[in-house]
């Protein structure tokens, strides 16, 4: 060892460093460190270029002396290195440690030679000597091969150590790993070589150029390891290249395209990976060519080549772009830097290794450049990355094989064919469009096109053996891939080995338009199939002249007809010509088809054109052919295509699954069929590197979608007629404006009157073009809606449509159909189908939309002319056929929108001029349709006909509606007792079905949910308030929470906790609570990628919804501070803040505290209330209701007292309400300005956050459970008992409007406070105390009613006015009135019994005619048939009064106090006392028993009955006996006439039990009348046989109301018959009247003996729906239903006989 290597080693600064002295090759790229370098001077240390390696060596290698070496590798090592940087040559050694040197270094001896990982430069250079060049096949598949991949090496490297891991062959991958790989087995593999060695002192001129054409040479001259030649062009080729490789194989590329000796095989070039290749050039190669300057080397002229942006590469650039678009390119770029010297680089930056064309895939790789092609395992995720895409463009392309040659071609047919190529080549002509083609087929996915092949058409086309030549016609809209499908079809015919020729016409392209050019070289092509027929047109050929000046009719018949006549005996012979409607004469190209109905040759045409392009040319061809010979196919690209082209093209974009999911669904939504928007999209999208990026991209349309359809335009608009603008106006407006596609039939019927039109197809495809397509469902639409924008905002010519004045053109017509008398006959004969429905669904959105300037009041008055006639109610009914209610909110929001421009409009006009009076009454329409369907949606939705009939009558007396169509007249039904005549705040109010009761609620923007007690939660319509989905958790539910995207449900039970997705209601994921916990609280993390509880035990957990683990508990990092006080270990309440960043928590003992659910920090505290600190001995009063302010993340709550107070964490700021009411339940809106509090009293209130004002104030009698309010804060949704309550105050309503009136004003917030004074008093709503008891007369009209605070009002007969009486401030227990309306007995909650008379005119008497005081409290009071008695049933006794003595006859206990009292039907001096077993008749002078009946119900248990009714007699069931004895007795309805009894028990009397087990049972009592008074008193009688109603009755029974004269039959004679006391008919002119389970009312005829007479008569409201007042509705025996609503009695009368039946419309 001599020269630098021993004065290194003689160094003390080099103390302790092994140094290796290795003689180098002179062509090794070390060899500048040899010791003859330094051989020149005396004085090494002078010399420059020694002393600057020196000095740099010796720094660094004490730097690496005094860090810590490894434990494997103790001592630091130099080996050779260079560095170079642009101005001088730095070399150096390098300290590394690597271990096997450092285990040799510590070896035995130190002489001993090195390992053979590191040989020298010498033997670097031999194994550069060893390595092929040229084309080295690696790997030959036993089976025919399907696909070649060529490997490329880059600058410096080989054939196969640049694919190798440290140089080690055994890691060779394309070699050892990609053969063994699944897919690649039919795959030849090849490495290329070449001399890239910049580092050889051998002079040479090669640059990029020079190494491509040695690639085109071995490409088609390369011959394997047995000198056969590799055929290289007959399968499709892959390259894989790195660096500078890379750039060979684009320049070979374009080399060989543009020499037809080359270009057949790079026709079967179909993708390239790159591998860090210098598209723009590298900053290192001019480093490394001023390295290789001084080091005495010789520059290289393909490393200057690589300088950053170079003339050569730029032009390659230039160039290779042209071809770009034939094949698949994927590119990867480093992310490591790459030790260059002292420095680490990345030597090909990203922008570099990027082309960034539209069919480019681009990746990152974790590797530096020279690991970027070389693994260390089969297991390196690189490895497995890039062997990914191969394996898929293996599988893509492989099925890509050129097809055999039919025909071999003997020696004469082959020098008439190169006569042929060389005479057609002087034309011009091509032998075959393959540029076109290719391009195409790389747009191509793999079974996108398969759809055509199953296609019954192109099946009979292809299975024709006919020897007549025949024509497929394939149509499709603009964009729809038809071009591509003509390439399948071509690639197709190859496959089969048929012989084809092809021509694709582009309107850009003078050549590719030419008739001329199409014609020459489907000839030329036709040589290439059938030799001989290359000596038929070699004749023709040779004149060049003849064939220049023929025309295209000449050419036909010379080059085709009069040739293929003579041709026999051959098989068909295809064409596939594309575009036929952009060459420069369709008309005169289809004009030479027709010419072939002589030929005898089995020519088969397959020409693609959009669809109504040459529509009129196509039928004359069908005309002039013989029948069979054309055939047509309508194609429209199935979304299962554009799915397929969609996946992969997104399949190799570096984004996140779902991104890709949601693009590709948004994508395939928006292409509409359209493949060339998809195609032109597709190629913007991938180069998108941000989500803003995207969005722009989808919005956006492509350029070239606009000049396509300016070209559409000008060519349709050359040809119109100037007779043809209306119409076309009038159709495009249809088309462009409507808000679904209209079927022909519907916009034929919209252009009537003015326009007849004969055939609507024809019309749309001379008037416009190819805009407007017509599927094979007659469906009319735009061809894309890139379209539609583009005759909306750019068409320049009578096209283009004005959307406002379009919209109201439609609008005008929507509403003149609507109008026309015929609307509703047409509705019922037809339903509402057709261009009706369109209107009823959609004149809204027109109205909206529509130019109403300078005729805005004309369509006020049109539109005021329609709602005030009943044409507004057929359309409501019309609209409830649909089932989309919803129309009528849309359409209220929609009227008010209008109004407000329409007043903004008139601002400027003379209050006389304007339309005030049609202004106001629409207003009212707008407040009108939203309450009709919360009131009556669900009742609409079912029978529609009852917007005819009953919702005017149960609409406000006040309302437009009621006022407008409410029927009139003595016979009319109508309601009185209601004093309120106007609409309240209540929206609806609706049970949720039977045996469910709402336990707790919450809102999203289009529908609400509600948790039951059924263990599940029930979605409902926030338009319709019909359930949508059911979410069945199947355990008791403690917690539910929706996560901040609306979109996911988490459900928590006892036992688990379910996430659902709300849109389809499936489960998403189920996970166990916390061993042992319940949760309190629930919520979903701010990305909702999990789930965070708060349990009883204080603790917070999370848990992960992709990856379920073991709930990870949060840490609270104050949690055993003092001041948390002593026993707070189960938290009084938690509330989540809405992202689930924040939990707030409140203990009895302890300060309220907010936590950060992540990190489990302490947020905030609070110190106290009111101004004074927290005591922790305190118990007395702590948060027990907790809520979040969204806006401002203030915490809201209430505390145990009933005070409402709001804290903000950060700063402690706490203010508590001054007078706050005694708040039970608390919400905050959405966007944190108004609270909603429900108190203690029932009563709901609404306060402004900012000041605490009070907004709103509804007074209640049920306590409200629980709150929540709508997103938009116009509505309050509340829970009450059984009920679910929306409210929709006026106050919230203004407030909203406001708002959207003044959104686009920035300058200003609006205050709710300035509005307060206002709004409080005007919105405040009474409920009065409820009802507590309803009785009425059996022989007059009149009736009273009680309610809980002791008042009793009496309203006479004929409804003359209503008498107050205030007998008590105890609550009514019982009312009595004598049959004859003269007298009034109350009985109150403090015992006391008042009896009243009433005057002849219906007056009641001041003063009572008596006053007693009964022992218990009074259940019920009954006059005696003269009226001279009063029986007074308590709960232990039974008294009898005496009205004229005033004093107390008798009392008898009872030991039932289920029995219930009624009169006899024939003796007045008995009464009879009833339960579930046994009927009574006592005496009435002194309640003796006189005769009694044990009841079998044994036909009621097993629910049979027969009628008419026959009594009989006999022993009783022991079991039904026994199963009724329990029971208890909730009404008894006598008949009017007394001789029939319903019986209405149940097994519980706990009216709040949810299955109550009721009962109904009839018993006739018409045997009374002939039974004699028993001798014995007491006697027991036979056992009366009780009587169940029919099974379809007693199914539907919800409510009996009792017996009324048959509704069917009673006229206002019968009527008036009753009132005056004449006998009442017999029990089979007897009906039934009850409430179902649907709450209608319903009658059923006792004499109908199946139950299928029963008539449903009409509905009750929403708002009349509670189940406590209910229980006193009742009707008398003249068909008046008396109802307890809102502390009054409404009265329907003539509900029964006046509306007769209500169908069921749907």
């Amino acid at each position: 060892m001599g020269g630098l290597p021993s004065w290194l080693a003689e160094d003390k600064n080099f103390c302790g460093a092994v140094v290796w002295g290795i003689d180098y090759d002179p062509g090794d790229s070390a060899h500048m460190l040899s010791p003859a370098r330094f051989a020149q001077t005396e004085q090494p240390l002078r010399c420059r270029v020694y002393t600057k390696m020196y000095n740099s060596l010796r720094r660094t290698f004490h730097k690496a002396r005094t860090d810590d070496p490894e434990p494997n590798d103790p001592v630091p090592q130099i080996s050779r290195h260079v560095a170079a940087d642009q101005s001088s040559i730095l070399s150096s050694y390098t300290i590394r440690r690597h271990s096997e040197l450092a285990q040799y270094a510590l070896g035995p001896s130190l002489n001993s030679p090195p390992p053979v990982s590191l040989l020298s430069g010498r033997s670097r250079s031999q194994d550069r000597r060893n390595e092929p060049l040229g084309l080295h096949v690696v790997y030959e598949p036993p089976q025919p091969r399907t696909v070649d991949i060529i490997f490329v090496h880059g600058l410096g490297g080989t054939s196969r150590l640049s694919w190798s891991w440290n140089r080690d062959l055994a890691f060779f991958w394309p070699q050892e790993w990609l053969p063994l790989e699944p897919g690649f087995e039919d795959a030849r593999i090849m490495t290329f070589g070449y001399n890239a060695h910049f580092m050889s002192q051998t002079k040479d001129t090669f640059n990029i150029s020079d190494f491509a054409k040695d690639l085109l040479l071995q490409l088609k001259f390369g011959n394997d390891s047995s000198v056969n030649s590799l055929n290289l062009g007959q399968v499709p080729i892959i390259f894989v290249v790195h660096s500078m490789g890379g750039l060979v194989v684009k320049k070979a590329y374009i080399l060989g395209s543009q020499d037809h000796q080359f270009s057949h095989i790079l026709d079967t070039v179909c993708s390239i990976v790159f591998l860090a290749t210098p598209h723009r050039g590298s900053n290192l190669a001019e480093i490394l060519n001023k390295f290789l300057s001084v080091s005495f080397q010789s520059t290289k002229q393909y490393v200057s080549d690589l300088q950053k942006n170079s003339a050569r590469i730029m032009d390659i650039n230039d160039q290779f772009k042209l071809h770009a678009n034939k094949m698949q390119l994927v590119s990867f770029f480093e992310t490591q830097a790459t030790t260059v010297g002292l420095k680490k680089i990345i030597v090909v930056e990203r922008d570099s290794a990027l082309l960034d064309y539209p069919n480019e895939i681009s990746s990152a790789l974790n590797a530096d450049h020279h690991s970027v092609c070389k693994y260390k395992s089969r297991e390196d995720a690189n490895y497995v990355t890039v062997r990914n895409v191969i394996k898929s463009l293996v599988d893509k392309f492989k099925v890509k094989a050129v097809p055999k040659r039919r025909r071999s071609i003997d020696q004469g047919s082959y020098r008439s064919f190169t006569s042929v190529v060389e005479i057609m080549g002087r034309l011009g002509v091509a032998q075959r469009p393959s540029d076109t083609l290719g391009s195409l087929l790389e747009q191509l996915v793999p079974g996108s096109c398969d759809w055509i092949l199953s296609d019954s058409v192109f099946t009979s086309f292809m299975n024709d053996d006919s020897s007549q030549p025949t024509v497929l016609h394939i149509t499709g809209r603009p964009g729809s891939g038809k071009s591509v499908l003509a390439s399948f079809l071509i690639q197709h015919l190859e496959e089969q080995e048929l012989p084809v020729q092809f021509w694709f016409f582009r309107h850009d392209d003078q050549l590719k338009r030419s008739n001329r050019q199409c014609l020459l070289s489907l000839a030329f092509q036709v040589v290439s199939s059938f030799p001989e027929y290359s000596h038929r047109l070699l004749s023709l050929a040779r004149d060049i002249n003849s064939i220049a000046r023929s025309d295209i009719r000449s050419l036909w018949q010379n080059l085709f007809l009069n040739l293929l006549n003579k041709l026999s005996g051959y098989d068909p012979l295809y064409w596939v010509i594309d575009a036929l409607d952009e060459s420069e004469s369709a008309q005169a190209f289809l004009g030479l088809f027709s010419l072939l109905k002589n030929v005898q040759f089995p020519l088969r045409i397959i020409f693609l054109t959009r669809s109504q392009t040459i529509t009129k040319h196509y039928d004359r061809l069908r005309t002039a052919l013989p029948p069979g010979r054309t055939s047509q196919i309508s194609m429209s690209t199935p979304d299962e295509s554009l799915q397929l082209y969609i996946t992969e093209r997104l399949e190799f974009t570096p984004w996140p699954k779902d991104l890709k999911e949601s693009i590709s669904a948004s994508l395939l939504k928006k292409s509409q069929g359209s493949f060339l928007w998809l195609s032109l999209v597709m190629r913007e999208l991938v180069s998108c590197d941000t989500v803003e990026q995207l969005e722009e991209v989808l919005e956006e349309t492509p350029w070239e979608l606009l000049d396509i359809y300016a070209r559409l335009e000008n060519g349709i608009t050359r040809d119109l007629r100037p007779s043809d603008t209306p119409l076309l106006n009038a159709i495009m407006s249809w088309v462009t404006c409507s808000d679904r596609p209209l079927t022909e039939d519907e916009l034929t019927e919209a252009l009537k009157p003015q326009f007849s039109i004969l055939n609507l197809k024809h019309t749309a495809s001379r008037l416009c073009g190819d805009f407007v397509v017509i599927d094979k469902k007659s469906v009319v639409s735009m061809v894309h809606y890139t379209a539609k924008e583009y005759l909306l905002r750019s068409a320049t010519t009578v096209m283009g449509v004005n959307s406002g004045a379009a919209n109201t053109f439609i609008f005008k017509k929507c509403l003149a159909i609507l109008v026309d008398p015929r609307f509703r006959m047409r509705l019922k004969s037809q339903g509402c189908t057709g261009l009706l429905r369109y209107c009823c669904l959609s004149w809204f959105q027109h109205m909206v939309r529509s130019d109403e300037e300078g005729h805005h009041n004309d369509y006020l008055r049109s539109l005021t002319t329609f709602f005030q006639s009943t044409a507004c109610l057929a359309w409501i009914e019309a609209v409830a056929t649909t089932g989309q209610l919803q129309v009528l909110s849309q359409t209220a929001k929609a009227l008010s929108t209008y109004l407000d421009h329409t007043r903004r409009l008139n601002s400027e006009d003379s209050p006389l001029a304007q339309p005030i009076m049609e202004i106001e009454y629409l207003s009212t329409w707008s407040t009108e349709l939203v309450r009709v369907v919360g009131k009556f949606g669900t009742h609409i939705l079912q029978y529609p006909s009852c917007i005819y009939s009953l919702v005017p009558i149960f609409c406000p007396p006040a309302s437009t509606i009621s006022q407008m169509f409410a029927a009139t007249g003595p016979d009319a039904p109508r309601i009185t007792g209601v004093s309120n005549t106007g609409w309240d705040d209540s929206l609806a109010k609706f049970t949720l079905g039977q045996g469910q009761k709402p336990k707790s609620i919450f809102c999203l923007h289009s529908s609400f949910g509600v948790v039951t007690s059924t263990k599940c939660v029930n979605l409902y319509s926030a338009s319709t308030f019909q359930e949508t989905a059911r979410f069945p958790h199947n355990e008791l539910l403690v917690a539910t929470a929706l996560n901040q995207e609306g979109d996911m449900l988490v459900t928590c039970g006892v036992k688990t906790i379910k996430v659902w997705d709300l849109a389809s209601a499936r489960t998403l994921h189920v996970f166990s609570n916390p061993k042992g916990m319940r949760a309190m609280a629930i919520s979903f993390s701010r990305d909702s990628s999990e789930i965070v509880v708060i349990c009883v035990d204080s603790k917070l957990r999370r848990q992960l919804l992709t990856e379920p683990e073991d709930w990870l508990q949060v840490e609270w990092q104050a949690q055993n501070e003092p001041s948390l006080g002593r026993g707070g270990g189960t938290p009084v309440c938690a509330a989540f803040s809405p992202d689930g960043s924040q939990v707030v928590v409140s203990h009895r003992t302890s300060p309220m505290t907010v936590w950060d659910t992540e990190t489990g920090n302490r947020v905030g505290r609070s110190e106290g209330r009111a101004g004074r600190k927290f005591n922790i001995n305190d118990n007395v009063d702590y948060p027990v209701k907790l809520v979040w302010n969204p806006a401002t993340d203030h915490v809201i709550g209430i505390f145990l007292t009933g005070s409402i107070f709001k804290w903000y964490p950060l700063d402690s700021q706490h203010e508590e309400m001054e007078n706050s009411p005694l708040a039970t339940e608390i919400a905050c809106s959405p966007d944190g300005r108004l609270i909603v509090t429900g108190q203690r009293d029932g009563s709901l209130k609404i306060f402004s956050f900012d000041g605490f004002s009070l907004l709103y104030n509804l007074t209640g009698m049920n306590r409200a459970s629980d709150l929540a309010i709508s997103p938009d804060g116009r509505r309050i949704y509340d829970i009450r008992q059984s009920f679910c309550n929306v409210w929709e105050p006026n106050a919230l309503t203004r407030m909203a409007e406001q708002d959207d009136r003044s959104s686009d004003a920035a300058s200003s917030h609006f205050d709710v406070a300035s509005v307060t004074a206002s709004l409080a008093s005007e919105a405040t709503a009474n409920v009065l105390e409820p009802v507590a008891t309803v009785c009425s007369a059996t022989s007059t009209t009149a009736f009273a009613f009680g309610n809980d605070g002791g008042v009793v009002k009496y309203v006479p007969s004929g409804n003359r006015g209503v008498t107050e009486i205030h007998g008590s401030i105890m609550g009514v227990t019982s009312i009595g009135i004598r049959d004859n309306g003269q007298a009034l007995a109350i009985a109150t909650m403090d015992r006391k019994i008042t009896l009243r008379l009433i005057g002849s005119t219906g007056e009641v008497e001041p003063e009572p005619l008596f006053e007693a005081k009964s022992e218990n409290t009074v259940l019920q009071i009954l006059f005696d048939d003269p009226g001279q008695h009063l029986l007074v049933r308590c709960q232990d006794t039974v008294g009898l009064w005496s009205i004229s003595s005033k004093s107390l006859l008798a009392s008898v206990p009872t030991a039932d106090e289920t029995f219930h009292w009624t009169l006899h039907p024939s003796n007045e001096g008995e009464v009879i006392a009833v339960n579930a077993t046994r009927l009574v008749c006592h005496q009435v002078l002194d309640l003796a028993v006189t005769r009694q009946w044990s009841i079998d119900t044994t036909e009621v248990e097993t629910s049979t009955s027969e009628f008419p009714w026959d009594i009989k007699v006999h022993a009783p069931s022991d079991s039904a006996a026994s199963t009724q004895a329990g029971r208890f007795v909730e009404k008894v309805l006598p008949s009017p006439n007394r001789t029939c009894l319903l019986i209405q028990t149940s097994a519980s009397s706990d009216s709040a039990q949810e299955h109550r087990d009721t009962q109904i049972m009839l018993l006739d009592l018409a045997f009374l009348a002939s039974t004699a008074k028993a001798e014995a008193p007491g006697l027991e009688g036979p056992p009366l046989l009780a009587r169940a109603l029919p099974a379809s009755i007693s199914a539907t029974v919800e409510i009996p109301l009792g017996f009324v004269v048959d509704a069917t039959e009673t006229r206002r004679g019968s009527r008036d018959a009753f009132t005056s006391g004449v006998p009442l008919p017999g029990a089979g002119s007897l009906s039934l009247a009850f409430i179902d389970r649907d709450f209608w009312v319903r009658t059923w005829r006792l004499d109908d003996q199946d139950g299928t007479g029963c008539q449903k008569h009409f509905f009750l409201p929403r708002d009349w729906v509670n189940m406590e007042c209910l229980k006193l509705a009742h009707v008398t025996p003249d068909g008046r239903f008396l109802c307890p609503k809102n502390g009054e009695v409404a009265v329907v009368h003539n509900g029964l006989r006046g509306l007769g039946e209500i169908e069921d419309s749907r």
